[in-house]
């Protein structure tokens, strides 16, 4: 059976031997910063792992700081964290970064805990106490039935029960989401002499192999996969899961501009990502009320300036609260989060948000939409709906792709996709489910809502019904009305698959403009009499363009009417010749043009027989239509006359 990698992260006050414990688990010591050794205290992150039933399982282990000071720190490494191993010690038992790390798993909803009560060599009784302790601080909680264990890294006790029950941890994991698009975040970098830049990380979203090109943000530079290595070993390529070092090249040879690889940044499948600004989430603050954390009751006010966390990244943001004026503890709320630096965020993506002053941890998010339009109302409207019937979730693709269909009525397939944590066929299959379901149809690559395709198809028919009634005169309905009709929905509708859908059943679709299929235009009788009034304005002299002043409805309609069936032609701003005699004009410039092969406009006014005020645009339209080559001062007969 092939190994499965998951990822345990060490959580705990200061001190408690978060540290020690590892290293009795796994033989093996944890990267350390020289400040660390000098100070004997976890400052940053440690990695190492532990494999357990024989190989099956490899448990790659995050150590994060306790100390308050560097929770920041800490939180760089919970992104993608599979299980939470909180250490405890029982001459402590339970401590303010106890609560603040429980909280955070909480909030990141971590889906396995195990509790480890250290130092339990010290007094029996006292380990008692604490484990008691523990449980109580458990109770209505996700994790209330996590295993609690007594351990002790001098007397060994614990240790075997301790990687049993890791082991049922890490057999318990459903199966590591792979949706075919690669999210990396960089909590590490630095530089191994030979190979050059590296960086460490926990692998999400997909597969990497030796070679391949990514995209980094937030720059949005290709870099390439020079190699790749796990818990020491060279591998060919990784799935999600893993924790993994990169050696990194630049795709252009420019090895200095590896110099701002930092903690924080991403690196993503090529044009599988779009970096974003703004989120719209719902924020949840725990309810726990323990005087431990009295520092952290304070209210959370609308229009804040916060840290968010997310991945390894810690970016700052505006905080816009959009239900509520601010955020008490054991409340949610609805929020629109604007960051000063963008970032990659899918549907369902969990987040910690701190003070600005990173002194307390304030509340955990979850995305709702990760592409929100800026000028989208979150507080009223579609997307307050949304937002809304989101809130209590279940965050779950099913239930986002329903509710986004709910919202939009429409939306295309592939512009959306890459928002939801799954692959592109779980996606399809997601989609055609849905569809028998009556939720949504599917045509093409669009979801269109059921009720808003009946009724979009239904409305259209109206309209162009109606448009035949009132201007008969008119070859059909103008395809920019219908769509100006369709303006108060979001996003840009699929127009096309209604008209296609139409001219399959009884309607001619023209480039500009549909109609029904029996429909033949003709003037009202109010409208012949403006057609003989109109007509009699053009001189004896029919070579003369007239000059229509359109003042009237009546003449704009019989002029668009007669120009579409093309008994008159437009020349000039307010100029119309008759047909018979833009035809004799037309004529006479070509043979003109065929006899000398060029002309000047003196030369073409005398054989069109056109004042310059007329023959200049009717030029410029034989231009257009590809009759003359203007060069210069000089026309010439264009390919659309010489074939």
């Amino acid at each position: 059976m092939p190994l499965q990698s998951c990822i345990l992260m060490l959580a705990g006050h200061a001190d408690h031997g978060k540290t020690a414990l590892v290293k009795a688990l796994t033989g093996n010591g944890l990267d350390r910063l020289p400040e660390e050794k000098k100070r004997g205290l976890t400052i940053d992150l440690g990695f190492t792992a532990l494999e357990l039933s024989e190989g099956r399982y490899r448990l790659a282990i995050i150590d994060v700081p306790g100390h308050a000071d560097f929770v920041k720190n800490m939180l760089a490494g919970t992104g993608g964290v599979d299980v939470g191993l909180l250490v405890v010690a029982a001459d402590d038992g339970w401590m303010p970064q106890t609560e603040e790390h429980f909280q955070i798993l909480s909030y990141l909803k971590v889906k396995r805990l195990v509790v480890a009560v250290n130092k339990a060599d010290l007094d029996p009784d006292i380990t008692d106490l604490v484990v008691k302790q523990v449980r109580k601080q458990l109770e209505y909680t996700a994790y209330a039935q996590a295993p609690i264990i007594p351990t002790s890294t001098l007397s060994q006790t614990g240790l075997e029960q301790l990687r049993k029950a890791l082991e049922e941890m890490a057999a318990s994991l459903p199966e590591t989401v792979d949706f075919g698009r690669a999210r990396f975040f960089i909590d590490r970098v630095f530089t191994v002499v030979g190979q050059g830049s590296v960086v460490t990380g926990t692998l999400q979203g997909g597969f990497l192999a030796q070679g391949q090109s990514l995209t980094w943000f937030p720059f949005e530079e290709t870099l390439r996969v020079r190699s790749l290595q796990s818990q020491g070993q060279e591998i060919p390529e990784a799935g999600p899961g893993t924790r993994l070092a990169i050696n990194l090249s630049t795709v252009d040879g420019n090895k200095h501009s590896l110099d701002r690889l930092e903690r924080g940044q991403l690196l993503c499948d090529e044009h599988s990502y779009e970096a974003i600004r703004i989120i719209d989430t719902v924020l949840t603050r725990s309810g726990r009320t323990d005087h431990i954390l009295k520092k952290g009751l304070r209210p959370l006010k609308h229009d804040a300036r916060v840290r968010l966390h997310f991945g390894s990244s810690n970016v700052a943001a505006q905080l816009i609260l959009l239900n509520t004026a601010e955020l008490l503890p054991g409340e949610q709320a609805l929020a629109r989060l604007k960051l000063e630096k963008p970032s990659v965020f899918i549907m369902g993506d969990r987040f910690i948000i701190r003070d600005w002053s990173e002194q307390t941890t304030l509340c955990g998010g979850v995305v709702l939409d990760p592409l929100p339009s800026p000028n989208s109302a979150p507080r009223r409207g579609p997307q307050n709906v949304y937002l809304q019937t989101m809130v209590t979730g279940p965050h779950t693709p099913e239930q986002f792709l329903k509710n986004l269909v709910k919202r939009d009525s429409f939306l295309h397939r592939h512009e959306i996709e890459w928002r939801f944590p799954v692959s592109e066929e779980a996606f399809g299959t997601l989609c055609i489910k849905q569809e028998k379901d009556g939720i949504f149809q599917m045509r093409g690559d669009w979801l269109i809502k059921n009720n808003y395709w009946e009724e979009g198809l239904q409305k259209i028919k109206e309209l162009i019904h109606l448009h035949h009634k009132n201007q008969p005169q008119d070859a059909g309905l103008l395809i920019s009305t219908i769509r100006k009709c369709f303006d108060n929905h979001p996003g840009k509708m699929p127009l096309h698959l209604f008209l296609d859908t139409l001219a399959q059943n009884g309607y001619v679709v023209e480039d500009t403009y549909i109609r029904e299929i029996n429909h033949q235009p003709h003037l009202t009788e109010q409208l012949k009499a403006a057609e003989g009034r109109l007509l009699k304005t053009f001189s004896d002299d029919v070579e003369k363009p007239c000059e229509i002043d359109q003042d009237t409805s009546d003449q704009v309609q019989v002029l668009r009417y007669l120009m579409e069936k093309q008994s008159v032609v437009p020349i000039g701003t307010n100029g119309f010749l008759l047909k018979k005699a833009y035809n004799e004009k037309l004529n006479r410039v070509v043979d003109h043009l065929n006899k000398n092969r060029e002309a000047r406009v003196s030369e073409l006014k005398e054989a069109a027989k056109l004042s310059r005020k007329y023959l200049v645009p009717f030029l410029e339209s034989l231009d257009k239509q590809g009759i003359t080559i203007r060069n210069g001062d000089f026309r010439s007969l264009g390919r659309a006359i010489k074939k």
